[in-house]
């Protein structure tokens, strides 16, 4: 700062030079040292925004590496439980793979017992049709048998 007629100038600092105003020296030295004042107090504060969004950022790494872990350690609990659910149902598909087959075996055995049942109750009912009429044969036969005794003994 210098002291020209009675007022303090201040002197240009070397970062504000390639930015000044092309009418910057046309100015006066009020206007002049408000202007670099004001533009100090931008660069004090916009260097205080970037240290306090450097260290935001570090901080939110941080926060973010630790979370990425904290994330990646859930994410395996939850695939080994995705895996384990995978096995359950593959399992259980198996088994009614087999159930199924199992199912389809007792039905197909079912089936050939009831025809075979079937085949034999009707030969069966053939078989006492048929004895029946041999009986009534037999029957018919003895009554002949005694009539022709009867008739002989006469």
């Amino acid at each position: 700062v210098e002291i020209i007629n009675g007022q303090p100038v201040f002197k240009v600092p070397d970062w504000l030079l390639p930015n000044l105003p092309l009418s910057f020296y046309e100015w006066g030295v009020k206007k002049q040292n408000k202007y670099i004042r004001l533009m100090t107090q931008i660069r004090i504060k916009t260097k205080k925004i970037s240290r306090n969004a450097e260290r935001e950022h570090k901080r939110l790494e941080k926060l973010s590496d630790k979370s990425y872990k904290e994330w990646a350690d859930l994410y395996r609990v939850v695939e080994l439980e995705e895996m384990e659910s995978e096995l359950a149902v593959m399992e259980a598909e198996e088994e009614l793979r087999e159930t199924e087959a199992k199912l389809e075996d007792y039905t197909e055995n079912s089936n050939r017992i009831q025809l075979f049942c079937r085949e034999k109750g009707e030969e069966e009912l053939k078989l006492r049709t048929e004895l029946k009429k041999l009986e009534e044969i037999a029957r018919k036969r003895d009554r002949e048998l005694m009539e022709a005794d009867a008739w002989l003994n006469l």
